[in-house]
């Protein structure tokens, strides 16, 4: 399963929102780290890598019964 966490400060929103949207078609999991946009992705689920909390922002399709 591939994974991609998105570490960016939220001054790079534009540049975020353009990796999201080239990532869109992609069956990686994508995490973004929580900061004040997660205002507008709180239908995102929560989550935790080590002691760091994160937000899943788009998960592969492939996972579970899917998988």
């Amino acid at each position: 399963m591939d994974l991609i966490y998105i570490t960016l400060p939220m001054a790079s929103q534009p540049r975020i929102l353009r990796m999201l949207d080239e990532l869109r078609d992609t069956t990686a999991s994508i995490y973004f780290t929580p900061d004040i946009f997660l205002a507008d992705l709180i239908q995102a689920r929560m989550d935790t890598i080590g002691d760091m909390p994160v937000v899943a922002v788009c998960e592969t399709p492939f996972y579970g019964f899917n998988g």
